[in-house]
């Protein structure tokens, strides 16, 4: 049997996507190690958290690989969207490290095949499982230059990209990827001395919990750096230093 004819991987691939549809708060993704094909679904979505068995990964993922690379191939052909758009779902929630499916994925969001917010959750998912990932991080970014450009709230992308951030560095100590984003997001998003002083306290706060997290001190760095060369912003963390070396 060839890998990319496994008759369960269109199912398989298609009960990924209800899920996604279904579930507006699915949060995790994740691969169980079952080797052994007990003849039921290998899918499982419990409690806003999906999982596929391992022994159906290899076959589901070369299925949709080779799909989409005959898709890429022969352009000239069309393609059915929704067919498309479901192969990519599965195959970057398998591995997120191929940068050809990123791009066919913005060409799906660029042609309106796709909407930006539900975009968005998907990458927050993929990050459960690769918190690392440069490519999630990189689509992000395309994703909110594309609501920038429709006056979204840079205060409300801000307050989520933090947040998917913190998750990230979370997961995987020293993540340069998740601080190299957090350190674009607020250079994009954060207007204000206040957001940044704010950020400055909170990262206190984090370094006093992952003391040996070298990428966590750099961002801090970045964030002093910032302060320092603003005026009013520079007096307030001086004054915030100076109170924290009073309590010693």
């Amino acid at each position: 049997m060839q890998e990319d004819t496994f008759p369960a991987a269109e199912r398989i691939l298609a009960d990924i996507e209800n899920v996604f549809k279904r579930d507006p708060k699915l949060k995790e993704f994740d691969i169980i190690p079952v080797t052994v094909n007990h003849n039921k679904s290998p899918l499982h979505h419990v409690e806003h958290c999906l999982a596929l068995e391992s022994w159906c990964v290899r076959h589901v993922y070369c299925y949709a690989y080779h799909r989409l690379l005959d898709t890429r191939h022969f352009r000239h052909r069309r393609a059915d969207p929704e067919v498309t758009s479901r192969l990519l779902l599965g195959a970057l929630l398998l591995n997120p490290d191929v940068s050809t499916f990123w791009n066919m994925r913005k060409e799906l969001v660029q042609s309106g095949r796709l909407d930006v917010q539900s975009e968005l959750h998907f990458s927050v998912v993929i990050l459960s499982r690769k918190p690392k990932s440069a490519e999630a991080f990189s689509y992000r970014r395309y994703l909110l230059e594309k609501l920038l450009t429709t006056g979204a709230d840079k205060i409300h992308l801000l307050e989520e990209e933090l947040q998917v951030c913190a998750v990230a560095a979370d997961r995987y100590a020293g993540n340069y990827h998740a601080w190299q984003h957090r350190t674009w997001s607020m250079m994009r998003l954060a207007e204000t001395d206040q957001l940044w002083l704010k950020e400055w306290q909170w990262s206190e706060g984090w370094m006093s919990l992952h003391i040996s997290d070298y990428s966590g001190l750099h961002y801090r760095q970045f964030l002093l750096r910032h302060l320092l060369g603003d005026g009013n912003a520079g007096i307030q963390v001086m004054r915030h230093c100076g109170t924290i070396e009073d309590q010693f």
